[in-house]
């Protein structure tokens, strides 16, 4: 595992590592969301999807009490926020690397519109993810395929969903007002 974090956010931080020969990407969670964490991980037992990211394993604290970390595929490409940022920052003079086309964009919302719908059709029992956006779609295959990831928020479709969660900039106007 490389000591420098990928990424973090509320859930702990991501790291890159080896799993058997191949890259994989560590989530060590941060233990104040211990539901968030296990919701996760059973969201990610259950979806076997080729839009949803795959799990890899996942291990305990060493007191074997608490969730400690979950091991995904490791997403070469990033994130569509990463490519979004990126994007900017070509505009203002800084380097980038991939590029993309208007096809791109239509199979990647194609993509997320499947996984969104495996989530509601095919799970039993049907999940709501509650926290779509670009940070939490992954690239992968030279930017050819796209996956959800980041399930913490996720809630069975007969759970009480009415409570604020997601990132307000992406949360539809509905949930927002609480309608």
């Amino acid at each position: 595992m490389e000591e420098t974090a990928i990424d973090n956010g509320n859930f702990g931080k991501i790291y890159k590592g080896d799993f058997r020969g191949n890259l994989v990407a560590i989530k060590v969670l941060n233990q104040n969301n211990r539901l968030s964490n296990y919701r996760e991980l059973i969201c990610l037992m259950e979806c076997r999807s080729p839009n949803i990211v795959g799990l890899i394993g996942a291990g305990p604290c060493p007191t074997g009490k608490n969730l400690k970390f979950i091991v995904i595929e490791f997403a070469r490409n990033s994130s569509l926020e990463h490519l979004r940022t990126a994007r900017f920052e070509k505009r203002v003079g800084k380097p980038w690397q991939v590029e993309y086309t208007m096809s791109h964009t239509f199979l990647w919302f194609l993509h997320a519109a499947n996984g969104l719908e495996y989530l509601h059709e095919h799970c039993n029992p049907p999940m709501i993810h509650r926290d779509i956006k670009p940070a939490n779609m992954l690239l992968f295959d030279d930017c050819r395929s796209l996956k959800l990831c980041d399930f913490g928020t996720t809630r069975e479709e007969d759970e009480d969903v009415t409570s604020h969660q997601g990132s307000v900039r992406y949360m539809a106007p509905e949930v927002f007002e609480r309608k």
